[in-house]
Parts: structure tokens; C-alpha cells; sequence
């Protein structure tokens, strides 16, 4: 076998260094750079993920703007029924109205009790929505089906109202034959809370 010459074992071992430091550049310097951009790749699909399922649970902002528009509806309806409710010389009017559109004849409008509901203590605070409930017994005489059209209506005309009790009698000696009834009724009316009363 001949023996090969100083110059090629020179070449060979040359051969063999830049071997050894491409391997060890790819070692030291590649395959943490290979690492680090497979990590870099996996955080970025968790993110993505992530805001795709943020983006799909918050609503958009025509979904909140309908929600938004929907609830200042409700709160203007409750404030319109309480307007009635609320206020004594209202309901009065409201009741006559009510029972000559109804064909029937108020006999008396008297008040009967007030309380209060709602707001829950906390310490010596008052939680919460508060409101008062003012009753009155109604009595009116007609025919007997405008007094029932006219209980009825109380429930679902009178605002923030409903008929807690009625009582109906014959009246004696009625050349049409009219009926009396004694209406029990309660109305709510909210109380501003203390936060809101505060200056």
C-alpha cells in the first residue's frame, strides 16, 4: 500500500477541521437558532389560537350596540309605566279615564297603605333598589262585563300596577242591571338611591 504524500494527509486533515467546525457551528450556533425559531413558531400558533377563540366569545360591537338599545327601550318603558304609577294625582286620572273609556262609573278612589320594598341593609346603608308600594281600593259600578274589561285594564293599563284583590255584587234595584266592585290594587313607585340622592 503506498503511503499517501504530506500534502494530502495536510489536505485530509484540513478536510477533517472544517469538518469538525461546520459540525460544531451547526452544534453551537444553527441548532439552538433551529430551536428557538420551532419555539418561537409554536408560541406564535398559541397566540393566534388564542385571540381566534377571544374574537369568537366577545360579541361584536353591532351585538352590543343592539343590546345597549334594547335595554335604554326597557328603561324607557319602565320609567313611562311608573310615570303613572308613581305619582297619586296621576293614577287618580288615570283610573277616571281608564273607567269612562270602560263605560264604568269610579264610586271612590281611597288609599289604603304604603310600604316599602327592596334595598337590602349593609351596615347602616341601604343596598340596592328601593321602592314604595301605595295601595288603594277602587269602587266602581256598571255593567258586568265593562267592570271586568275595566279590572282587567287596571292589571295592564295603569302602569307599574296590579289588582291584589276584587269583590263583585249585584246593586239592588239596577234597571240595567249593574254590577259593584271593590278593586284592591298595589302601584310601585322607585326610590332614587342613596348613592344617587348624594352630591
Amino acid at each position: 500500500m503506498k503511503s499517501l504524500s504530506s500534502t494530502m494527509k495536510a489536505r485530509i486533515g484540513e478536510s477533517f477541521v472544517a469538518v469538525a467546525i461546520v459540525g460544531a457551528g451547526w452544534q453551537f450556533l444553527l441548532r439552538p437558532a433551529e430551536r428557538s425559531l420551532a419555539e418561537d413558531r409554536e408560541m406564535l400558533a398559541v397566540q393566534r389560537a388564542q385571540i381566534e377563540d377571544a374574537t369568537a366569545l366577545s360579541p361584536s360591537f353591532a351585538v352590543i350596540e343592539s343590546d345597549a338599545a334594547k335595554g335604554e327601550e326597557v328603561l324607557r318603558s319602565l320609567q313611562a309605566a311608573e310615570s303613572v304609577s308613581a305619582v297619586s294625582a296621576r293614577l287618580y286620572d288615570a283610573v277616571n279615564r281608564l273607567a269612562a273609556s270602560q263605560s264604568v262609573k269610579v264610586l271612590r278612589l281611597d288609599p289604603t297603605g304604603l310600604r316599602q320594598v327592596g334595598g337590602s341593609r349593609s351596615g347602616s346603608q341601604p343596598v340596592g333598589a328601593r321602592g314604595e308600594v301605595q295601595e288603594y281600593r277602587i269602587t266602581v259600578q256598571g255593567p258586568y262585563q265593562a267592570v271586568a274589561r275595566f279590572i282587567h285594564s287596571c292589571e295592564h293599563s295603569l302602569g307599574m300596577s296590579s289588582v291584589t284583590k276584587f269583590r263583585i255584587s249585584t246593586v239592588e234595584d239596577s234597571p240595567k242591571g249593574d254590577v259593584e266592585a271593590t278593586i284592591e290594587t298595589a302601584h310601585l313607585r322607585v326610590l332614587a338611591s342613596e348613592s344617587e340622592t348624594k352630591p
